[in-house]
């Protein structure tokens, strides 16, 4: 701050004196520019210019419902070196404050599901039937002879993805309220689509989830634009002649893109500091085998059955199903699907039974990414493409805008280092911010997700010390 007023107010005071034939005070340089007066930088200028133009970025990052404090601070770090992946957490938080927005007048529930904040249980394929319950939507194929068929679970895409979601935030240690994430085999969390039409009953009438606007990210926000701008202002003129493309102000680029991002995104979205239950059929279901699991759900998804249903009786190890819906017919003998060769008729049981869903004109947005999706497969490409043009495109029009691209003066090894930065810091970016990538099982841990992000912060790092040389090389410069 005090580097930030001197600024100001010693070009002031410089304009004040005649700028012909003065004497410069030992280590003053004017850099052989009339209107430039330049003082020796310190650390105190280093340290200033890097809290203000880099750390203070990666802290207004977006946080994820549920979010623990060590992931909060894994996510700042990764920003710090990485940008982009700062860019993804923005952008998820934007479109989700569309479909918020595009909900106006909805529930807490409704607004709750849109943030990525609520989570339902769903079957996974390591489910196996029991008796007496009965399942909905089900469906069949080769109805030539059902007196034998086999049978699988069937995991739609976007549940899949959400399973993975689920999964990592498992040992991740999210905060859910209401239930242990550790579920019996053969069943799992995954998130509410946020168009899934969720209904209150009994004591849920007049729920009320706890939620908050970062206001404090807000506010630094909008300080670092202002901050920014004058920062890439200064970049102009002798600077720039000096170093090119790469001179250290413009290295501040891709973080104003990141801050601006999560700016919006933190106007848009609410912050939710748990994930919370809500109920469905397979809830249900899950509690008649195990008694009672959960406590404090909050909602309920209601189930559609008007399509053939399925009930589950026993004989002995076998299987029997009885249908109705559709062509009544007598028991038939369930095998698994790998383990009966020849039989023609198959039945899909659905991972969950059909709930309604909101008619959304923003339906492309329901497959958001999430920080905790594991592959590119899983990540809609729109998202994917928008993140890159902001996160990439963005900060190289501010560059060439700025700089034309030209490499000035700078040295061979500067250009290296920086350019190595902000080309690692969009890769990287990217694969960190969409989790486009798969490790070994022990590489699951938090301190795995450490040492990747270690393994590869090199270019950042001597990006930074390539900055720093920069600084103390050219001064404190101001225009009088």
């Amino acid at each position: 701050m005090a580097a930030f007023l001197l600024s100001l107010f010693l070009p002031l005071a410089a304009s004040a004196l005649p700028v012909e034939n003065i004497d410069l005070p030992p280590g003053v340089t004017d850099h052989g520019v009339s209107d430039l007066l330049c003082t020796p930088s310190t650390w105190f200028t280093v340290l200033t210019f890097l809290l203000s133009n880099y750390v203070s970025y990666a802290a207004t990052i977006q946080t994820y419902p549920g979010e623990p404090v060590f992931d909060q601070t894994l996510g700042f770090w990764t920003a710090l070196l990485f940008p982009a992946s700062g860019v993804a957490r923005g952008l998820n938080s934007v479109a989700r404050g569309i479909l918020i927005l595009a909900n106006r007048g909805g529930s807490d529930l409704q607004k709750a599901a849109a943030a990525g904040a609520l989570c339902m249980v769903v079957r996974t394929d390591k489910w196996t039937p029991v008796a007496g319950h009965t399942m909905h939507a089900v469906k069949i194929s080769g109805e030539s002879d059902l007196s034998k068929a086999t049978w699988n679970v069937y995991v739609p895409d976007w549940i899949r993805s959400s399973l993975a979601d689920m999964a990592s935030a498992a040992w991740r240690k999210f905060h859910l309220h209401g239930a242990s994430q550790r579920l019996p085999e053969g069943y799992a969390f995954a998130l509410v689509p946020p168009t899934a039409v969720i209904s209150t009953t009994g004591n849920n009438q007049n729920v009320q989830l706890a939620y908050s606007l970062n206001n404090a990210k807000i506010i630094l926000s909008i300080f670092q634009t202002v901050s920014s701008s004058y920062t890439l202002y200064r970049a102009r003129g002798d600077q720039i002649e000096r170093y090119g493309y790469v001179a250290f102000s413009l290295t501040v680029a891709p973080y104003i893109v990141m801050s601006l991002v999560n700016l919006l995104g933190s106007l848009l979205t609410p912050t939710y500091t748990t994930v919370y239950i809500v109920r469905s059929e397979v809830t249900d279901e899950l509690e008649s085998r195990y008694g009672r699991w959960f406590d404090g759900t909050v909602g309920t998804l209601s189930t559609i059955t008007d399509h053939r249903n399925l009930t589950f009786t026993s004989d002995g190890e076998k299987h029997l199903v009885e249908i109705n819906g559709g062509t009544d017919t007598g028991p038939i003998v369930l095998a698994p699907e790998c383990c009966s060769p020849g039989t023609t008729v198959h039945i899909s049981i659905p991972a969950c039974a059909e709930f309604p869903r909101l008619p959304w004109r923003f339906a492309f947005l329901e497959k958001i990414p999430s920080p905790l999706q594991g592959g590119l497969a899983n990540n809609a490409l729109i998202n994917l493409v928008a993140t890159f043009v902001v996160s990439v495109g963005a900060p190289l029009a501010i560059i060439g805008a700025l700089s034309g691209f030209r490499h000035g003066g700078s040295t061979l090894t500067q250009r290296v280092w920086i350019t190595t930065w902000l080309v690692f810091g969009w890769v990287y970016g990217l694969g960190f911010g969409f989790r486009m990538y798969d490790v070994p099982a022990t590489w699951r841990t938090r301190w795995g997700e450490v040492a990747l992000r270690a393994l590869v912060a090199a270019p950042a790092i001597g990006g930074f010390v390539v900055v720093v040389q920069m600084i103390l090389e050219y001064g404190n410069c101001f225009r009088i």
